[in-house]
This record gives C-alpha cells, structure tokens and sequence, in this order.
C-alpha cells in the first residue's frame, strides 16, 4: 500500500499550508513521478485545519482526484480533537492517521470508537513517541544538530524518561517479561480493534526487522494493557 500526503507548499517561500485544488493535484502528481507510479492507495491531508477537512474546494479536489484515479482512497492526517472530530464527521474521507502512544492517549480514546463506527481505517503514527518510548535515549541525551528532536522541551524529555522507568519497572521487574520497550509500546496501539495499522520510523534495516518482529509475539494481556492504558 503506496500512501501520501499533501499541504505544505515546499516550492513558496516561505513555505505555507494550502489546501486548494491547484495545490493538491499538483502536489500529488509530482509525489507520482516520484515514486515512478500512476496511483497511489491512499492520498491523505497532511495537518489540515478543521475549516480545510470541510472546505468545500478542498473535499472537491479530492474526490475529483479519486474519480480520475490517481487516489484510490482519501484521507487526513491530523493531531487534535477538534480535527479528527471533523474527520469522521465529514462522510467522505475514508482513513484518519493521528498520533497514538502509550505517552499520548487522550485525543485517540475519544475518537477511534466514533471512527471504527464510521467505518473509517485508522492509521496510528508516532507509537514511540518519535523514538523517546524505546528506551535509547534519556532525558539528558542529546540529539545532534539538525535532528528535530533537539527542540523537543525538557520538561516532555522528563516525562518521556520517568515513563519508560516505569515501564522497566512493571514489565522486566515486576511481570519478568524480556521484551524490549519499542516492543511494548508498539504492542499498545496494535491492540486496538479501531487500528488497521500502525507507522513506525526505521532509519535501519535491522529496525525494519526488530519492528516487524512484534506482530509475531504473543500479545499483552489485559492487565498489561490496562497498566499501559492507564
């Protein structure tokens, strides 16, 4: 599955979001030469405002795309509330992509039941809380120049790293169970019913591996998943 996204015009300075139909199209139709294809699976908005997920030029534009099909399905990628709310709400995107980890659960609980009921999939992305859950990198670690992580604050940082020593605690120590922490925490998101899949960054052939990995272990019970949840 060959999936995208537009709404950040790269070639304006300064970058800016649009939504129009120029935009996309184009933005589409330069991400097919790209990758050397004539469709994609899923053509998604990339952190549309709510005003955009229901613009009437915007909605148009993208089934217009669909018809024509060089998107067999349209989507949003979003990150609050009030976004994947009108998401789900609209009827015609078939996909919504948000944020969801053991670190960031509350927008996800809200929504995911409504989008299943919808029947929309739903694509979970940063289940490592970009790294930070797996256990590589402390609150002190710094990132080198250039990676974005670098700005991240410190007071996440400490809550990022007090989690993952609670993690150790409940699964090594308590529960025994050798499994590695971007194990656990991508098992939480794959748990969900309302999930069709999960992203995961792999810089790394061996993480592609490791990450691939997890679907072959056993899953969590219901007390791990509910410490997780909670």
């Amino acid at each position: 599955m060959i999936a995208t996204k537009a709404g950040s015009d790269f070639y304006a300075q300064p970058i800016r979001r649009r939504y129009d139909r120029e935009h996309l199209r184009r933005a589409l139709e330069r991400s097919l030469e790209r990758l050397r294809t004539d469709h994609v699976d899923l053509f998604q908005l990339h952190d549309p405002p709510v005003s955009a997920i229901l613009d009437e030029e915007t909605i148009g534009a993208l089934l217009e795309l669909k018809q024509q099909g060089l998107a067999r399905h349209i989507g949003a990628s979003v990150h609050t509330l009030e976004e994947a709310r009108a998401v789900v709400q609209a009827g015609v995107y078939e996909t919504l992509q948000i944020a969801y980890s053991v670190a960031y659960q509350w927008v996800p609980n809200r929504v995911l039941a409504r989008a299943a009921e919808a029947g929309l999939g739903v694509i979970a992305r940063e289940p490592l809380a970009q790294g930070l859950l797996s256990g590589r990198y402390d609150r002190h670690y710094r990132f080198p120049e250039g990676d974005w992580r670098a700005s991240i604050g410190q007071e996440l940082r400490d809550y990022l790293d007090e989690l993952c020593a609670a993690m150790r605690r409940y699964f090594h120590q308590r529960r025994g169970l050798d499994r590695p922490l971007a194990a656990i925490a991508l098992q939480l998101p794959l748990a969900h019913p309302a999930v069709s899949t999960v992203i995961v960054s792999c810089k790394t052939p061996a993480q592609v591996d490791r990450n691939a990995e997890v679907l072959e272990l056993e899953p969590l019970d219901a007390q791990a998943l509910a410490w997780l949840r909670e």
